[in-house]
């Protein structure tokens, strides 16, 4: 996979970087092959997010904390969306487009500042038992 070679922190910060472009994009767009970009962008950026986030934490966490922290990333996530539905249309009605999609790209910026300061992952070899298994997939698949 793409993100083991290139690192998983790097596609995270993409996904949350595709965020913000496609709120500022939404700021200006006034035709509608503009607000087909920019549910593009924001369909791409949530899918990266979404599977992304959770195989972060499995690199940065110790093995102890997986079993709490990773239920609470999954359910971020999707309380994040229904917060922000609802959330969304009480800043549009009280303040208008221009400051909810600004919001929204101040909030996709500020993610990606604490993407950017978090470890890329922990400094530990594999068990001994995964390496024998990765022999055995190497040997059987190649």
């Amino acid at each position: 996979m793409l993100a083991d070679r290139l690192g998983r922190k790097r596609f995270l910060l993409m996904g949350y970087l595709v965020a913000m472009g496609g709120s500022l994009i939404l700021i200006a767009a006034q035709e509608l092959w503009q607000f087909w970009i920019v549910s593009s962008l924001v369909l791409a950026s949530r899918s990266v997010i979404t599977s992304m986030a959770p195989a972060f934490a499995t690199d940065i966490l110790k093995r102890r904390f997986l079993g709490k922290a990773l239920p609470l990333v999954g359910t971020m996530n999707w309380a994040s969306g229904v917060i922000g539905f609802a959330g969304s249309g009480y800043v549009l009605e009280r303040f208008g487009p221009v400051n909810l999609y600004g919001t929204g790209s101040i909030l996709a910026i500020t993610a990606a500042m604490i993407v950017i300061f978090l470890p890329s992952g922990l400094k530990k070899s594999p068990p001994q038992q995964a390496l024998g298994y990765l022999e055995e997939v190497r040997v059987t698949h190649c």
